[in-house]
């Protein structure tokens, strides 16, 4: 087949279904619920799953220019784009086939903007962002849920997430899953909220997702993964073994400066009053925000401009930037 033949495959423009839950399962649960039941977490999210359809659709794959485009904000994250590229090409050759990227994880050192690429790719080329900060949590239960018989008991807090994401009606459903900080989750073994992953991160497993506190089967193949780490070694090996792990290095002078530039465009693009400034950043005003990282680069930008705006300006100067929190901030692992 001819390289320009790969794609000449009509998508669906819809999306592709799949049996979210087994009616039938859940009326059992439901039947099988005595009275004293009926007003616990489990039941009514039995009932609320039930009102939902049982055939759901996950969204037909993202054009990759949405990745391309993504790519030119994060230029140091190169490596990570490179691996969502070629899940996403295939995704694109044949009618039927959704886009099902590999688990990440992310990672590099604080402040090069690892979370804030894991929203901006979700904002590309997903329908849901869900956050769940493993440094927070220290109970076992609260990802895969606790058996009813303990107080406290019921589903946890992915089953929650996806039945109310039914609930409300999304058109299609593909959200993406940030595991922040996954290396900071305790690593007592009689309290480990990762010991669901073991199973969300096997497709076969994750095809029919038995959470301890709810009892009956979900489709979870549909949810993606992404982790945020800064170090490796702190991971448990065989979780660590179910992700593509990808480095994000500290982002170079050069790629701060070009990204500055941009986030101040989309800054200005996507306010109703950001057409009352002048467009372009100075160079020494680029110059120094090259101390910032790129998470905290679109609040330092914002506040310029209400700086400016303050002395009655259309254009950011040097006196605009925030005087620095902490004297001793210095310029974030250049190369």
């Amino acid at each position: 087949m001819q390289q320009e033949d790969l794609f000449d495959h009509p998508l669906p423009k819809s999306g592709f279904e799949f049996d979210f839950y087994d009616p039938a399962e859940v009326d059992r649960a439901l039947a099988g619920r005595n009275k004293f039941d009926k007003s616990s977490s489990a039941t009514v999210y039995l009932q609320r799953l039930r009102s939902c359809p049982q055939t759901m659709l996950r969204p037909a794959p993202p054009p990759i220019e949405a990745l391309n485009e993504l790519e030119r904000d994060f230029e140091h994250a190169k490596a990570v784009f490179d691996v969502l590229r070629k899940h996403l090409v295939l995704s694109h050759l044949l009618p039927g086939a959704p886009f099902v990227p590999h688990h990440l994880l992310l990672l590099g050192p604080p402040g090069v903007g690892k979370t804030y690429l894991v929203r901006r790719i979700e904002e590309a080329l997903f329908t849901g962002f869900w956050e769940f900060s493993l440094s927070h949590s220290t109970a076992s239960f609260a990802l895969g849920g606790l058996d009813e018989q303990y107080s406290g008991g019921g589903p946890g807090w992915l089953v929650k997430q996806a039945i109310e994401a039914a609930v409300v009606g999304t058109p299609a459903l593909q959200p993406l899953v940030l595991l922040d900080e996954i290396d900071k989750a305790p690593s007592d073994r009689n309290s480990d909220p990762l010991g669901a992953l073991f199973s969300l991160l096997e497709p076969h497993s994750a095809k029919h997702f038995v959470d301890d506190g709810f009892r009956v089967g979900l489709n979870l193949e549909w949810v993606s993964y992404v982790a945020t780490a800064n170090n490796v070694k702190q991971i448990n090996e065989a979780l660590l073994s179910r992700f593509r792990v990808v480095e994000v290095p500290a982002p170079t002078q050069e790629q701060i400066a070009k990204l500055a530039r941009r986030v101040f465009l989309k800054e200005l693009l996507g306010q109703p009053w950001g057409a009352n400034f002048e467009p372009i950043l100075t160079d020494d005003v680029v110059e120094a925000l090259d101390a910032e990282s790129p998470r905290d680069l679109r609040q330092t930008l914002r506040e310029c401009l209400g700086a400016a705006a303050l002395r009655n300006s259309s254009k950011v100067q040097l006196c605009d930037l925030p005087r620095r929190r902490n004297a001793r901030q210095q310029r974030i692992g250049f190369l």
